[in-house]
């Protein structure tokens, strides 16, 4: 090799200066260029295929061995997402296998368990492209179809009571088509049948939310059904006002239906809206005029508000269209007992207590306090003890029905056997001023003059 002479050193030292304001010109500074070449990264042992892995038969282009491989893994797999991604990867080892019905059948199978497991990148290859976004739309309609058929079944069980069966199967077409709005309500409705109040709630609230913020739509009768129920719900559980909010929305989405004005009526009136509660009621009673509960309802709210005649009429229609019915018998009774229609509240009360006989309902007792009230009204004594007689039969425990008795036997003139009333009254709540008035009065007629006063200056303490 030839020792560099002065010449060609001064030469080369030119040729670097002119290559320096080249690059300079540029824009680009001798300092940014790479003085070596960067050496490539290694390549990490565990990113090279393994001797038989299905990614060493793919590099191999052994495409069956591969989808084999694939496979076999699939089947060993527990988890729904790795599982559909082997049987994804499977199907494109298949298509370059040329095996585009095996393909096809593994993308279905996949996409079927785990629909939202990411799709193998095909970008290179359009036609897979194709056949995975085909695979993926048939899926698609297969699941929606299979879910409105386990949807179908759970509807039959919810109809028979067999509510585990129809968790069952709601549960199933959910996973299938998680906000499937028909199968969150009727889940909702298991959900309410079996004591699981929070989540029947949730249930209902969630198929109210769908279409709000132009989000998923509901068919309206659903929504009123969600409404509905959702309303029953927040009524049990004393928010009267969230339930009047949701039935608004209800009446507004169906004014025709007669369950959702009801139950308005029902959450006004809790809210102490008593007005506005009729006026539900009456639009209830409009679209439902043979509807038993709103005509029982009306009678309840309008007697409450002394409303006597208007009571009377609903309560009439009620007792020719259930005449089995005790309670209404009896609120026929109070209503026509406010009109001061004595005999015919007498005639209602009787027949309260005949339909009630062993007081399994608690309308017994009730009518027949009313019905000595009554008596005692007309100026019928000894009916109005007979009466009073028959409610400390059924309720011996309650102070009405010796207060009553005794006063009645006061004014049929019987006042030894007013006072063993009284005295009994008095024992059971000796708080009441009333029983301690009567049982002094009738001492005074006894002749117990020192009786009458100790019973007297009880009544004043009182």
């Amino acid at each position: 090799m030839k020792t560099p002479t002065r010449r060609r050193l001064a030469t080369l030292c030119l040729a670097l200066a002119t290559s320096g304001a080249a690059f300079a010109q540029a824009g680009i500074l001798e300092e940014d260029l790479d003085p070596e070449p960067t050496p490539a990264p290694a390549i990490a042992e565990s990113d090279v295929p393994q001797p038989g892995s299905p990614e060493a038969a793919l590099a191999a282009g052994d495409f069956a061995t591969a989808a084999n491989l694939f496979l076999a893994a699939a089947e060993s797999e527990t988890a729904p997402g790795a599982r559909a991604a082997l049987r994804l990867r499977a199907a494109r080892a298949l298509f370059l296998f040329d095996d585009v019905a095996g393909a096809r059948r593994e993308l279905e199978r996949a996409l079927y368990e785990s629909p939202t497991t990411p799709l193998v990148d095909g970008r290179e290859d359009p036609a897979f492209v194709a056949l995975q976004q085909d695979a993926l739309a048939a899926v698609a309609k297969r699941r929606e179809r299979d879910a409105v058929g386990r949807i179908q079944r759970a509807a039959a069980a919810l109809a028979d009571g067999r509510n585990e069966e129809a968790r069952r199967l709601l549960e199933e077409a959910l996973r299938l088509a998680p906000d499937d709005p028909e199968a969150l309500y009727d889940l909702a409705l298991v959900d309410l049948r079996t004591g699981n109040e929070d989540a029947a709630l949730a249930g209902f609230e969630r198929v109210i939310a769908f279409g709000f913020g132009g989000g998923q739509k509901v068919p309206p009768d659903l929504k009123l059904r969600a409404l509905n129920n959702a309303a029953v719900v927040y009524l049990r559980r004393e928010q009267a006002e969230d339930a009047a909010t949701a039935l608004v929305e209800a009446t507004r989405l169906a004014p025709r239906d007669a369950s959702a004005w009801f139950n308005l009526g029902l959450a006004r009136e809790k809210l102490g809206e008593r007005d506005a509660a009729l006026e539900a009621l009456r639009r209830a009673h409009e679209l439902a005029p043979r509807d038993v509960t709103t005509l029982r309802q009306l009678g309840v709210t309008l007697v409450r508000s002394r409303a006597w005649e208007e009571a009377a009429g609903y309560l009439a229609t009620a007792t020719e269209l259930d005449p089995a019915s005790a309670d209404l018998e009896r609120l026929l009774g109070q209503a026509r007992r406010g009109l001061g229609d004595l005999a015919g509240a007498t005639t209602a009360l009787r027949r309260a207590v005949e339909l009630d006989a062993g007081n399994r309902q608690g309308e017994a007792s009730t009518a027949a306090r009313l019905l000595a009230e009554t008596r005692l009204d007309a100026g019928d004594p000894a009916t109005a003890a007979e009466a009073a007689l028959r409610v400390t039969a059924l309720r011996p425990e309650e102070v009405d029905g010796w207060a009553l008795l005794g006063l009645a036997r006061l004014r049929s003139g019987d006042a030894r056997g007013a006072v063993t009333a009284f005295e009994r009254a008095t024992a059971i709540d000796p708080s009441r001023a009333d029983v301690a008035h009567n049982l002094g009065t009738a001492k005074l007629d006894l002749g117990d003059l020192e009786g009458a006063e100790t019973a007297y200056r009880r009544a004043l303490e009182l």
